[in-house]
């Protein structure tokens, strides 16, 4: 499952104590269900898959947001709805 970073912030996430470490690429996570739940109860975090039908916001650089506030990527804030 996959579960997004907001604005990329996190780059790791533990699995639990011993757990293996896992790592973003790009603001995304690709963990086990488990592991899935367990970042998004954490918080800051959410599951893509809650978003694959939902309209989003579009940079001038190319990236895609669904938060209209400012790009994660470049930082630019005159985003358009997609």
């Amino acid at each position: 499952m996959k579960v997004l970073s907001p604005d990329k912030a996190a780059i790791e996430a533990e699995s639990g104590e011993g757990g293996p470490l896992y790592r973003a690429r790009d603001g995304v996570f690709d963990v086990p269900d488990s592991v899935a739940r367990r970042i998004v109860r954490a918080g800051g975090s959410y599951r893509a898959t809650a978003f694959t039908h939902a309209r989003g916001f579009v940079c001038e650089c190319g990236f895609r947001a669904l938060i209209r506030d400012r790009c994660g990527r470049c930082g630019a804030t005159d985003l358009r709805e997609e």
